[in-house]
């Protein structure tokens, strides 16, 4: 993840750095931070469908991790689109 948040020290208006870091920071489990950083590159092109689809699932990750803390576990359909959870989502 260092390498990422170097990348976006750098380059912080890189709509693709922002989204990979974000999406990494989901993957470790960051979710908070995560939905603040994916929100970044939807703003800054809205008609960024894969970064409106990461903010989505994120929101989605955060909304299951809340019910499952309440008991009322209800799994989180993953995204048909995306290729791989384990690595950023950068189309």
């Amino acid at each position: 993840m260092s390498a990422s948040q170097r990348a976006l020290e750098l380059e912080p208006g890189n709509q693709k750095l922002v989204n990979d870091l974000g999406w990494t920071l989901l993957q470790a489990g960051r979710l908070p931070q995560a939905r603040e950083l994916l929100e970044r590159p939807v703003s800054m092109d809205p008609s960024d469908a894969l970064a409106k689809e990461n903010l989505r699932f994120c929101s989605q990750q955060a909304a299951r991790r809340k019910t499952d803390r309440h008991g009322n576990s209800q799994a989180a359909p993953r995204p048909n689109n995306l290729n791989d959870a384990d690595s950023p989502q950068n189309g």
